[in-house]
């Protein structure tokens, strides 16, 4: 509008015009920069829903466990944290391991330590919780058939 506004100005006072063609591109130009800004930030690519702490049924706890593994020196550390079923804090620890045979294997020292901690600390019904999807997939198929050092 302001560019429109302009020219009818100039145009008035016997100036030099930029062309009516100018002005529409440049028009086009201003209201395109708010609509890009708001319309850019969505992604095309399908949203992720959150994953949110769920209340377990009371006198069940949640386990969660990680762990990490250093591929170069052999070595690795396990973590747990335990929480009732309100979400509250009730122990955690962190252990670290001079020998290590891989991640996954880290991964289920971690799921182990996590259950012996619920054990020492008088837990009785938990909720293993662990982000390794070999790990997750060997206890639901249940088999020795895998890659993998750990058998259940």
């Amino acid at each position: 509008m302001w560019a429109l506004w302009m020219r009818r100005n100039k145009k008035r006072h016997d100036e030099h015009l930029i062309s009516l063609q100018h002005a529409v591109e440049w028009v086009k130009d201003i209201a395109f920069d708010p609509w890009n800004l708001t319309h850019q930030l969505r992604s095309k690519e399908p949203t992720q829903e959150l994953q949110k702490w769920r209340n377990l049924a009371p006198g069940w706890h949640k386990v969660n466990t990680d762990a990490a593994f250093l591929t170069d020196d052999s070595c690795g550390a396990s973590a747990c944290i335990i929480r009732d079923h309100q979400g509250l804090f009730k122990a955690a620890q962190a252990q670290w391991y001079v020998r290590g045979l891989d991640a996954c294997t880290m991964e289920a020292i971690a799921c182990r330590d996590g259950l012996n901690l619920a054990r020492r600390v008088g837990v009785q019904k938990v909720m293993l919780e662990t982000d390794c999807l070999e790990l997750i997939n060997l206890g639901l198929r249940g088999t020795h058939n895998t890659p993998s050092s750990i058998h259940c």
